[in-house]
Formats: structure tokens, C-alpha cells, sequence
């Protein structure tokens, strides 16, 4: 998140914060705010701005420069990474910003007479347009489908010549967008319209003159930003907002930087950067996978929404501010405490760090006494672990806001009061000689604790000791990394607030620079770190100095404590409702994810009825009502867009009923847009080829006189054929042409062959479009092949004759031609014609294919003008290579007549088993148990031809069956055909392809196959 990422830096002191504890009553502050007097125009101009933004920054740029060149490399090196536009930014100028927020990422800036170069700049950025709490925000995201309101800045740039500062500002934007006076309805403000989602905006005042923008909105269909309504628009010129009460102390703003950051904003901004992210994908998807996206950044939406919680933060605000000093740098934060916050530090410790009896090269105090959750939330209910789980981005905002809340339940691997002291006495290339001293309860058990610091030390080549020290209730731990930690501690104690960390920089650069050259070269111009954290009433006030160790030049004072911010009210029975109703979209979505099938019916109607209660309850709250209605419909728009994805339309428009009654008429939009597609029931077969799970970009579906191309109706095949040609001249993001277009074919399996001329022969026209079909796996029916197919060769109608060449006989050997003839198959290897193949398994068709010679051209497939689109479908997957569908008037040109076929000889009589024993089988009931196997046997004794034109004998097989209808063992009893490869395929086509009725009791059969050449 371009704009969170600025965040990292107070992230990492909000992690160390979450280790910290409540200083003694009498502990003296150890940090604080510098005296300065009040700055009335800095005040003013940030209460001006709200409470919306997430951060709020107050800029002098005149000394900013000088801060920056210590600051850059330091920001860099905490994990940011350094594009033109954060470079520009540390540079300290205003037109940086300017670009950085609405320009190229270019030095060029706007000429700005009239600037008061006295006064700061002021930048409130990132303020999401979703006015709703964590439980509603999905919701928010979902009112309009297809949009998304833009995320807001504003800059109040101080002015002393206001007109002329502006008219600066709009020669630059003129050349930058498009002027749009619609937009500019507050008097003296002009607006234009800079890209497909941003509009700015200049309004000169009395003083200052402020530069709003709404960056990356989202209109719907194509529609232009400027025309769309304002809560779309981000409000960019809103009426005034209403004056921020708290979080901006009178006495900041005088340092070079100052920076507010607001948690309780954070949520909406996350999801509102989510819903972003998954729109732009969307723009870069083809239809197919749009679908499976979609429903993927929903169902990360609501798990985000479910891990931000109940919106309630420890900490009210953080304020960061940077200065400069001659001796060093200097970054002071303060965090207000919320009643929620100051109640999870619990109540002040009486336990004290213990001093140190010899120099350290750096020192680090953490006292940690967490009160008991009151919630009663389970243990590691809100873990980052089981956040990052659900939501890896909600850590930041959890980081920020929380991380006190977050602790104290994670009970089960922290103990709830602990002061910690690590001391590290020397550092040399072969690693660090330290101490370690715990405060723990004397009940706390240290054997795992004892293991754990054995092997690190030992992993650092030192030598290990533990001593444990009773004190009343409390037990005091020391531990030693090659140095005896009761030489490095005394009993004394030093005065300390929550944290306090030292850092002997000279000592430790020398190894830092082999280790990390860029960080030691940062770090550098100082030889001293420091940094302290102490409690001061309901704030926390911490301090980091990077200095040569001398005392600062303007020693940091008190500042009066202001009041105690109140509890935060107890969150509405609505918001409580649409957060229970979020953990049901969740689990109803998981259980609907492929390869499961999604509900539908009355399975669907009974799920949708359980969210009722919960949708009642969100529209009978004031707070939420408004909410309701895309809260309704969210869950019914995504169920029918999978409905659609599994080519049930007709479901997914059953869905969306409950919606489009309550009078939604986004879901009535749907619901009618669903109800004029088909329903497809796709063939069904099984294939173990790798090549069968092709992906494809769009889909072409047809049930009955329905045709819809990626789910949109088609009205004939002259609409089509535009289409289509539409499709293969498709551009890519680039403006480029995309290099293959792709389209899989959704046909209803019951679909007969003639019925699909006309539609094959238009795809015959369309040979830059790649092809494949669609059938669904016939063991579960959850999964679905994509099958790729090579350009078909058919015409609209049956032709008389074919105007095909024969084949020369070397090609004629290796082909391969699957015939379907209704519900079966029949099978042509070469020039040996195959019985019937009634028992449609693609992977069997494969392995019986795989021995004929290769003679570079792709299967045929054939079909009479009554063979079902089910067979087709398994012809086309019967090998892993794509298949051609072509005439059968085509191929028997092509390939002439067979030179032979194959078959077995049955009994004239009737066939008839040798022996049952004992005779509870009759031949009937055997002759329909093997009946599937008969053709597989026939292509066993066929395929042997091929090597041994002469090749004839009998073989019979005894194989038993159970009362209850199951095959064991297949065995040869005795063989003439003496061919042992044509013998392990008899056994193989019994075991594969036979069914059996139950019987009185089990029996051993034996049966003769008579194979003989016609």
C-alpha cells in the first residue's frame, strides 16, 4: 500500500510499545514535547481539515532539508524502498508534493509566487471515502458494483498573495488535465479532471490556498468521474469540515516535520486499498478468471473485515515529530491512550530494571504488566498469528492501533507481567558476550525457557548460565552468554519509564559495516542511540536521539497533561449484527469455493433464510440502516456469480429473489441479466492428461437456442461472428495486439451434432482464436476439464461428398479416428477398423493410442448428425493431444476404406459361460456383466494384429464373483492365442469394465473368447 508503506517506521516503535508496561506514579517523565508557543494559523489549518485522513502532516519547508539529509537514509533502510516520488518527497520541496500527489515524478514543478514561506505546509492525506465502522465496510465497498469512491488529499499551502499563488497553480494543472467548472461549485475554487479516476481541485482563501484531490475513483461502466455523483467523487469540494477537537496539541507544528497518524482510520483504508488492488487486477483479467477473482476479493474483503475486530484502538493517535539538533537527530512520539488502552497496561508496577555494574555497549529495559482482557475473548482470539492468517494487511493497522488488546490475549505464550534487561558487554566477529535478566512469577516454570536459551547461546559459541534468584512472589532469572550475568547486574535499581534502549554506535559500526555496509553508513555521523518511552497520564511520550552523546540543545519539558479521553461507547446492536452476518458470508463462501459445489434450491434458500435474522437487525439500527440494503445483496450477487461461474444462471437468478423483492434493483438488474442465459449441463468423463486443465480467457456458452459469450447473450450467429472477431482483435494493456486469443466452448452434453453445425462452422472462420471444450469430471462431478481443440473442420450443413485428397499410406497408418455413432464409439487405428467403444473413459482411449505410430497429425474425431454432444466430448479428450473435429465424409476420403476389423466370435447359440460354480448365475446375467468389457477385448485382440496378422486362438478366464455383486480375482485359466500382452489386456478390460447385480451367494465363472480374423 503505497501510502502505509510511510507508516513502517511507527510501526516498529508501535511493535516495541507492545512490550511496554505502566511507569511507577513517581517515576519522573523521561521524555517529552518541546515548549514552544502556540502556532494559532498550523492549529487552525489542521482542525480545517477534519478527522477523516489517516495522516496528517505539518511540513517547514525551510528546514526540512537539513532533516531530510540525516532522516533519507534511515527510512530507506527500515524496509521502505526508495522510488523517485519518496526521494522527491525527502528533498523538501513543494512542488514534490504537488507531484508526488498529482504530477509526473519529475523536479519541473508549478511556479509558486505568493507562497509565505513563514508558515508550514500542510498535507492531510489518505481519507478513504467509506463512511462506515469494521462490520459495515465491505458493505460500503459493495453499495455500487463496479465503483469505488477515490481516495482524498488536501494540501493548505500558506499564502501571501492567495490569487496569485492559485493562478500558478492552475497554469500547471491546465497543462496537467482537462478544466472541468461543473466541478467547481464553492466560489473561487476551480477544478479539473487529471486522469479516468482523478479530479483536483484550487480554492484560494483568505490566507492560504488549499489543493484538493481524489486519486484513483472507480466509476461504473466506463463512466466518466466528473459526471458521477458526489459521494462517488470523494466529496471533492464538501462543505467545510467540522473542526477536529483533539489529537493536535497547541505546541506542535514547530519542529521541521510533525506528523499525525490516526488508527481509527486505518480500517476503512486498508479495505478501501484491498477493493482497489482487486479492481486493477480485474482491468488486467480476461473474463474466466475475472469471475474466480471476484469472488476471491470478496471473500478477502470479509476476512479482513472480520479480522479488524470491533474497530475499538488502544491508542487515539500517534504524533511523530522530527527535528533537527547539532548534536544529532531527534524523533519524539506520542500516543493518546483510549480508555480501552490505559485500562489493557493495568495497573502501575512496583518492579524495577536492575543497574548495571559494567559499561555495555548497548542496553536495552522492557516492563510489561498487561490487566486482564474484560471482554473475556478467548486466548490468541486476536494474535497476530491468527491475523496474519486471515489478513496480513490488517497487521499494520493492528500494530498501530491494538497492540496492547493484542497481547494480553495471547496469554498462552506471554506472561502477563515481565520486566526484561538485556545487557551486551562486548561485540567481536565471533558474536556478542551478554546478559539476560527476567522478572518472572516465582510460579513461572523455566525448563522449556532454560532449553531454548541453551541452544542459542551455544549456537553462538559462548558458554551457558542460569541462575534463578527467589524473591517473594517473584523469581529474578539471570543468564550469560559467555559472561557471568551476577558480574554484569546489581541489585540497585535505576529509575525507568516503559522502554529504554542505549546503543554505543561507535562500538558496534566497525562489525555492522561487514555485516550491513549500507545501515553502518547511515548510522555513521552518530556515535550514541538512545530511545525512551514513559507513560504520562493517558499519553505516551518516547524519544529516539542518533547523536555524538551530548546533551541535546533544547532539553526536551513537561507539557501539561490534557484530560483523559472518555470509553469508547459500546458499539451498536446493528454493527454487533453485520459482524455476526459477515462470520456467516465467510463460512458460507468457504464451503462454496471449487472444487465444491456451490448451494442452490432449497439447500441455498434454507442458508440465505439463517442470515435473516441478522439483516433484520442491521436495518432495525438507525446507525446502520442505511447499510442494510448492500449488505443484502452482497452475499446473493456473489452466490449467483458462482452459480453463473458453474454455468447455472438460472440458480443464480433464484438467488438473487430475496433481494430483488426487498426492492434492490441492482439485484433485480442481475437477476434479469442471469434468467437470458443458459443453463449448461456439460458432458462428463474422466482424464488423467495434464494438457486437460488448459485455461482460457473467454467462454462461448450454449444450451438449446441460448448463446451467450462470457455471459452475455447472443442473439444469432451474425452477432456472434462479430464478436469473435472482436475477440481475436483484443488489445492488451498496452494498446498491443494480445497474442492468442482463447475461448472454451460450453455445450450442453445432450446437444445433438447437427444442432451444432452452424455454430462449429463460424468457429471454423476464426483461426487466431485458440479452442478448447469444457466437460466435468463423471466420478464427483465437482471437477472441470478444459480441453484444448484444434480449429474445427466442419461445415454448417452435411455435405453430399468431400473434395479431400487420400492420404499417402504412411500417414494412413498412424491415424487415429474416434466415430461417435450415438451414445458409443467406434475406433480406427491405421487401417485396422475397431468395434464399438460404448464405455466412454477418455484415459482408456488414451492408453489404447498410445502404441500407434506417430505420423504427425492430430486425432479425428467424426460424428453422425445424432451423436449427442456428451460423445463428441469424450472423443475429443481421447488422447492428451488436441483432437480435430472434422466431416466423416472428409476422413473416409482422406483414409479410404479399412484394410481389416476385428472381433470375437461368439457362441451362434448365444454366449455362454463354461462352468459357474455354484450355478446361482445364469448366461444372461453374466453376458450383461461383461457386456462393457466386449469392446475393450476386441481392441486388445486388435491391437496385436498390427504385429501378427495371423494371430487366433481361444482364452479362457475365470474370474469370481461376490452375492453382493463385487469382481475378485481375474485369472487366465488356460490360452491357445499364447500372447501374453493380449492376455494381461483381457484381464485389464474384466477388471475395469465390468458391473455385476447382486446374486444368492458368490460364484466362480469361467468364460472362452474364440478370436479369429474376418
Amino acid at each position: 500500500m503505497p501510502h502505509l508503506r510511510r507508516l513502517v517506521p511507527l510501526a516498529l516503535v508501535s511493535a516495541l510499545l507492545g512490550g511496554a508496561a505502566c511507569d511507577r506514579p513517581d517515576a519522573p517523565a523521561t521524555t517529552g514535547a518541546a515548549a514552544a508557543p502556540a502556532d494559532p494559523w498550523t492549529s487552525a489549518a489542521v482542525a480545517s481539515l477534519g478527522e477523516r485522513a489517516a495522516l496528517v502532516a505539518v511540513v517547514r519547508l525551510q528546514a526540512w532539508p537539513a532533516v531530510s539529509a540525516h532522516l533519507a537514509p534511515l527510512v530507506q533502510q527500515l524496509g521502505a524502498s526508495a522510488p523517485p516520488r519518496a526521494a522527491l518527497l525527502l528533498a523538501g520541496d513543494l512542488s514534490v508534493f504537488l507531484h508526488m500527489l498529482f504530477g509526473p515524478a519529475s523536479p519541473a514543478g508549478p511556479g509558486l509566487t505568493g507562497l509565505d514561506p513563514a508558515r508550514p505546509v500542510v498535507l492531510a492525506l489518505d481519507e478513504p471515502g467509506l463512511l462506515a465502522p469494521p462490520g459495515l465496510l465491505a458493505a460500503e465497498l459493495a453499495h455500487s458494483p463496479g465503483s469505488l469512491p477515490g481516495l482524498r488529499h488536501e494540501l493548505v499551502l500558506p499564502a501571501l498573495d492567495p490569487s496569485g499563488l492559485a493562478d500558478g497553480l492552475a497554469r500547471w494543472f491546465d497543462a496537467l488535465g482537462r478544466s472541468e467548472p461543473a466541478l467547481a461549485a464553492t466560489p473561487g475554487a476551480r477544478a479539473w479532471v487529471t486522469g479516468p479516476g482523478d479530479l483536483v481541485a484550487v480554492v484560494a482563501g483568505a490566507d492560504a490556498v488549499r489543493v484538493v484531490g481524489l486519486q484513483r475513483a472507480l466509476a461504473p461502466g466506463g463512466t466518466p468521474i466528473e459526471s458521477v455523483p458526489p459521494a462517488l467523487r470523494g466529496e471533492l469540494l464538501r462543505p467545510a469540515a467540522p473542526p477536529s477537537t483533539g489529537a493536535w496539541p497547541a505546541h506542535a507544528g514547530r519542529e521541521p516535520l510533525t506528523v499525525l497518524l490516526r488508527p481509527r482510520v486505518l480500517p476503512a483504508l486498508l479495505q478501501w486499498q484491498r477493493a482497489r488492488e482487486a479492481a486493477d487486477a480485474l482491468a488486467r483479467t480476461p473474463f474466466v478468471e475475472g469471475a474466480q477473482l471476484r469472488r476471491a476479493a470478496l471473500a478477502n474483503q470479509l476476512r479482513c473485515e472480520q479480522a479488524l475486530g470491533d474497530g475499538v484502538v488502544d491508542l487515539e493517535s500517534w504524533l511523530l515529530s522530527v527535528a533537527d539538533d547539532p548534536h544529532g537527530l531527534r524523533l519524539r512520539l506520542a500516543a493518546g491512550l483510549t480508555a480501552t488502552g490505559a485500562q489493557a497496561l493495568g495497573p502501575p508496577s512496583t518492579r524495577d530494571p536492575l543497574a548495571l555494574r559494567v559499561p555495555a555497549i548497548a542496553s536495552a529495559v522492557v516492563r510489561l504488566d498487561l490487566a486482564d482482557d474484560p471482554s473475556g475473548a478467548p486466548p490468541g482470539d486476536t494474535s497476530p498469528l491468527e491475523v496474519l492468517k486471515r489478513c496480513a494487511d490488517v497487521l499494520p493497522a493492528m500494530s498501530l492501533g491494538t497492540p496492547l488488546s493484542a497481547l494480553r490475549r495471547s496469554r498462552a505464550t506471554l506472561p502477563p507481567a515481565v520486566t526484561a534487561q538485556l545487557a551486551i558487554t562486548s561485540l567481536d566477529v565471533d558474536g556478542p558476550r551478554a546478559a539476560l535478566a527476567l522478572d518472572l512469577a516465582a510460579t513461572t516454570d523455566l525448563t522449556r525457557f532454560q532449553s531454548v536459551a541453551q541452544q542459542v547461546v551455544t549456537g553462538l559459541a559462548r558458554e551457558f548460565e542460569l541462575h534463578a534468584v527467589p524473591a517473594g512472589d517473584r523469581q529474578r532469572v539471570l543468564v550469560g552468554a559467555g559472561v557471568d550475568p551476577r558480574a554484569v547486574f546489581a541489585d540497585a535499581t535505576v529509575p525507568v519509564g516503559l522502554l529504554a534502549a542505549r546503543v554505543d554506535l561507535a562500538a558496534v559500526l566497525p562489525l555492522l559495516r561487514a555485516l550491513a555496509p549500507d545501515l553502518a553508513a547511515a548510522l555513521s555521523p552518530h556515535r550514541r542511540a538512545a530511545f525512551d518511552l514513559a507513560r504520562v497520564g493517558s499519553h505516551l511520550r518516547g524519544e529516539l536521539v542518533l547523536g555524538d552523546g551530548e546533551p541535546a540543545a533544547t532539553p526536551p519539558a513537561d507539557v501539561a497533561e490534557p484530560p483523559a479521553p472518555p470509553p469508547a461507547p459500546p458499539p451498536s446492536s446493528g454493527v454487533v449484527c453485520a459482524r455476526s452476518f459477515v462470520a456467516q458470508a465467510i463460512d458460507l463462501l468457504d464451503r462454496a469455493r471449487p472444487p465444491a459445489v456451490a448451494p442452490s434450491g432449497p439447500a441455498l434458500d434454507q442458508q440465505l433464510a439463517a442470515l435473516e435474522p441478522n439483516l433484520h437487525c442491521v436495518e432495525s439500527d438507525p446507525a446502520t440502516a442505511a447499510h442494510a440494503p448492500a449488505l443484502r445483496r452482497m452475499l446473493p450477487l456473489a452466490l449467483a456469480d458462482l452459480l453463473a461461474d458453474e454455468l447455472r444462471p438460472g440458480e443464480g437468478a433464484r438467488a438473487l429473489a430475496g433481494a430483488c423483492e426487498a426492492g434492490d434493483p441492482i439485484a433485480c438488474r442481475r437477476r434479469v441479466e442471469l434468467a437470458a442465459l443458459p443453463d449448461v449441463a456439460l458432458p462428463e468423463l474422466h482424464s488423467n492428461c495434464p494438457a486437460h486443465h488448459a485455461r482460457y480467457a473467454h467462454r462461448l456458452a450454449l444450451a438449446g437456442d441460448r448463446l451467450a459469450l462470457d455471459d452475455r447473450p447472443v442473439g444469432d450467429l451474425a452477432e456472434l461472428t462479430q464478436r469473435l472477431a472482436a475477440l481475436a482483435e483484443a488489445k492488451d494493456a498496452n494498446g498491443g495486439l494480445l497474442a492468442e486469443a482463447n475461448l472454451a466452448l460450453a455445450i450442453d452434453a445432450s446437444t445433438p451434432f447437427a444442432a451444432l453445425r452452424p455454430l462449429l462452422a463460424a468457429l471454423a472462420q476464426q483461426r487466431t482464436i485458440r479452442l478448447g471444450i469444457l466437460a466435468s469430471h463423471d466420478r464427483d462431478g465437482t471437477g472441470t476439464y478444459a480441453i484444448p481443440m484444434v480449429t474445427p473442420q466442419i461445415a454448417a450443413s452435411l455435405p453430399a461428398s468431400s473434395q479431400q485428397a487420400p492420404l499417402s499410406p504412411n500417414l494412413r497408418v498412424g491415424a487415429l479416428v474416434l466415430a461417435g455413432d450415438g451414445d458409443a464409439l467406434r475406433m480406427r487405428t491405421g487401417t485396422t477398423a475397431l468395434g464399438l467403444y460404448p464405455y466412454l473413459h477418455a484415459t482408456t482411449i488414451e492408453v489404447d493410442a498410445r502404441e500407434r505410430p506417430d505420423n504427425g497429425l492430430p486425432p479425428l474425431v467424426t460424428a453422425t448428425e445424432a451423436t449427442p454432444w456428451s460423445t463428441v466430448a469424450v472423443a475429443l479428450a481421447g488422447t492428451c493431444s488436441p483432437h480435430v473435429l472434422a466431416e466423416a465424409a472428409d476422413v473416409q476420403a482422406q483414409l479410404g476404406p479399412p484394410d481389416r476389423s476385428v472381433s470375437i466370435l461368439w457362441d451362434p447359440h448365444g454366449p455362454k459361460p463354461l462352468s459357474v460354480a455354484p450355478k446361482v448365475r445364469g448366461p444372461n446375467n453374466i453376458n450383461s456383466g461383461l457386456f462393457r468389457a466386449k469392446p475393450r477385448v476386441e481392441y486388445c485382440y486388435g491391437r496385436a494384429l498390427a504385429d501378427q496378422p495371423t494371430l487366433a486362438g481361444k482364452v479362457v478366464v475365470e474370474f469370481a464373483v461376490s452375492a453382493a455383486g463385487e469382481l475378485g480375482a481375474v485369472t487366465i485359466a488356460s490360452s491357445t492365442l499364447k500372447h501374453p500382452e493380449v492376455e494381461r489386456c483381457i484381464v485389464d478390460a474384466i477388471a475395469r469394465h465390468t458391473s455385476w447385480s447382486s446374486a444368492d451367494s458368490d460364484a466362480v465363472i469361467r468364460w472362452q473368447f474364440d478370436f479369429t480374423r474376418r
